[in-house]
């Protein structure tokens, strides 16, 4: 009489594969302190580069400009050619080079610390890899993302218990392989061909879409995406 009392009891309290409204909230909220994370290391980068590696579109910052001549005249130096730095509590991740003033300033590239015209290398690509890191580096110890916590989400072995170290190594790179092989061959077709980096950061983005969107596709489906099934591992609810 016992086991099948056991039984409906192991069923009802089985964890239920997380929705997907869940799921999104989830990687929205890890999403967004990944983007505060970079933002904070943003000025460190800048320093330590000279101006090289810039967070060029960051959520928080304040432009500040000045003239690169202080000995001009008053009208000059408000026309004239500008540094603008863009700031954290004061600390600069970001500058450029601009020219006029009110609705006729336009930029004029960006520069490096130094005030030298420079290609900076945009720490905003990390996001992505600086996310499935923060989520490896939980998941790996036995604990859940706060994104994951907040939504009251678990990352399982698919045959139960907790995911391996091989098992979240495979996922992760599952779910981020096809973002770094799209961000690397649009940089090697900008940097072959500059004038081809709107049609290749355009093509990138739309292979990005059609595969992470039928990876949400799929669980809306109720089904494991790609990177679930590469690691062996599926995402559950641990609501009650």
């Amino acid at each position: 009489m016992s086991a099948p009392v056991d039984s409906l009891r192991a069923a009802a309290t089985r964890a239920r594969p997380a929705a997907f409204s869940a799921r999104l909230g989830a990687l929205l909220a890890d999403l967004m302190l990944a983007a505060l994370l970079l933002q904070l290391i943003a000025p460190p980068a800048y320093v330590a580069s000279g101006g090289r590696a810039q967070l060029l579109n960051a959520p928080f910052g304040k432009w500040r400009c000045e003239a690169l001549s202080g000995d001009a005249a008053p009208m000059q130096r408000a026309l004239g050619p500008q540094i603008c730095r863009r700031t954290l509590f004061g600390h600069p991740f970001a500058s450029a080079a601009t020219e006029g003033a009110g609705a006729q300033k336009r930029a004029a590239g960006p520069i490096d610390a130094a005030g030298r015209p420079v290609a900076p290398l945009d720490l905003g690509w990390l996001l992505a890899p600086l996310f499935v890191a923060a989520r490896l580096w939980f998941e790996a110890f036995g604990m859940r993302s706060p994104g994951r916590a907040l939504f009251a989400q678990r990352l399982v072995a698919e045959t139960g218990g907790s995911a391996g170290a091989g098992m979240l190594l495979r996922r992760y790179a599952a779910l981020i392989g096809p973002f770094l092989l799209a961000s690397w061959l649009a940089a090697a077709a900008i940097r072959f061909a500059p004038r081809l980096e709107a049609a290749a950061s355009g093509a990138a983005a739309l292979a990005m879409l059609l595969v992470y969107g039928a990876a949400s596709l799929a669980v809306l489906r109720g089904r494991a995406p790609f990177h679930d099934r590469a690691g062996g591992a599926r995402v559950v609810s641990t609501r009650a």
